[in-house]
Parts: structure tokens; sequence; C-alpha cells
């Protein structure tokens, strides 16, 4: 806008210098009122993967030695608090956004319907921190936005049993929803797809779409054991179209 250039450092260190008022900012800030709020109270926690570079060996390369890296990952416990109002979607509606995303935005663009979105969104990540420390507190600061549990809670996580276990724990007499992220689900649908029918092909598109669709509608013990039935009974799978199935029906 000024039409100077903003070197990336700078970005750097102003991030490093707010992380510092995080805390702080959020031990003064008030309670949103409730007419701000949406109808529901949203959590979500997951792990994710970030690339550490040690400033000694951050050094750029031209031949790695045998077994050594230029990066090492290391999981910051990411989390977020907020509120949203209701909206209905039918498994129809959720699958073609998924599978068929430019059609459904074609659609949406005809609709007059104002587009729900998330209040008062407060998020947490940490290298450093314990994750129970940061699941604790997003769940005091949607305590404290809905002290007498007068709104449904909905939890989203993916599959790692552990952070459900974990949840489960502080959440003890509080009645919530799970929802388990179907991001993950159709990642394995897309590999098996893949797999069987070639990269981005038609075909494989609404092999996913079909299942996404079942899965959705609580068909899923079906459709686990249609993907056993294909690693049965077709003996000519190459290795690759087999370890695709076998991921899809046991993911790690």
């Amino acid at each position: 806008m000024l039409g100077l250039e903003v070197k990336q450092s700078r970005f750097e260190v102003v991030s490093r210098d707010t992380c510092k008022n995080y805390d702080e900012f959020y031990d003064n800030r008030e309670v949103p009122p409730v007419e701000k709020e949406g109808e529901i109270q949203v959590l979500g926690f997951d792990g994710k993967g970030v690339p550490m570079i040690k400033r000694e060996a951050a050094k750029i390369k031209a031949r790695l030695g045998k077994g050594e890296k230029r990066q090492k990952k290391k999981e910051a416990f990411v989390g977020v608090s907020y509120t949203v109002d209701k909206k209905e979607r039918t498994p129809e509606e959720v699958a073609e956004n998924l599978v068929y995303p430019e059609e459904a935005k074609a659609k949406k663009k005809d609709q007059t319907k104002k587009p729900v979105k998330g209040q008062n969104i407060r998020r947490l990540a940490s290298l450093a921190r314990p994750k129970e420390e940061v699941m604790d507190e997003l769940i005091s600061d949607a305590k404290a936005r809905d002290p007498e549990y007068q709104r449904p809670w909905v939890v989203l996580m993916d599959g790692a049993l552990h952070l459900w276990d974990m949840l489960k724990r502080r959440l003890a007499g509080i009645e919530f929803v799970g929802i388990l992220d179907i991001i993950h689900v159709i990642e394995y649908l897309w590999d098996v797809a893949n797999a069987l029918y070639g990269e981005k092909s038609e075909k494989g598109q609404i092999w996913v779409h079909d299942h996404l669709l079942s899965i959705l509608k609580g068909r899923v013990g079906r459709v686990i054991g249609g993907l056993k039935q294909i690693s049965t009974k077709q003996p000519k799978l190459k290795a690759h179209q087999r370890k695709a199935l076998k991921d899809a029906i046991t993911p790690v």
C-alpha cells in the first residue's frame, strides 16, 4: 500500500514479539457478550508437524551425507475455541463440497443465504507446553463463555485415540458431541481411488464421492466390507494397490 518492500525478517520479528503478549492479552480480555456468540460451543484439537532447523545446521549444502536430513519436525499441539450458529447440511451437500468443490461453489453463488462463520475465535498453538495444558486452557475459555452449559458443545478432532481419551477425562460430567474429522477419512479414499483408477480420473472421483456419501450416511461397515472384498477377490492387484486398501481398512 505504501510502495515499500518489506523483508521477510520483519514479519518474523513482529511475529516473535507479538507472541510474548499472548497470555497477557487473553488474561485481560473480557468474555464476549452473549448476543455476539453463536448457538453452538465448538472446540477442536490436533497435532501439527513443524520443521525445526538448528542454527548451526541451517547452511545450504550441495549434497547431504548418508542418513543426514535437512530438517527435523517437532509436533506442535494446536487448539481452537469458538461459537457458531447452526447450519443444517445433507450428506449429499457435504460430499459434493469435498469431492466437487467447483460445482458446489457455483451453486452457492445462486443462494441468498448468509454464510455461517465462527464467532470470537480463540486459537492456541505451542511446541513447548504439554498437550494437557493447551487443552485445559481452551476448555477453560469455553467454560467462561458458557458457564451454565446452555449451548450444545461440539468437539472436532481426528482419529488419535489418546487425544479422545485425554478430552473425555477433561470434559468428565459435561455433555458433548464428538465429531471425527472427515478430511482424514477422505484422504484414505483418494489413495485407494488413485491406486485403482489412476490419478485424477473421473471414475476415481465418482468412486470417492459414492463411498464418502455412504460413510456420511452411517454405512461405515458396508464401506469397509467393500474394501476388504476388493482386496481379497481381486488377485491381480499390484503392491501399491494392496497397500492403499490395507491403509484405508486399518489406518495407523
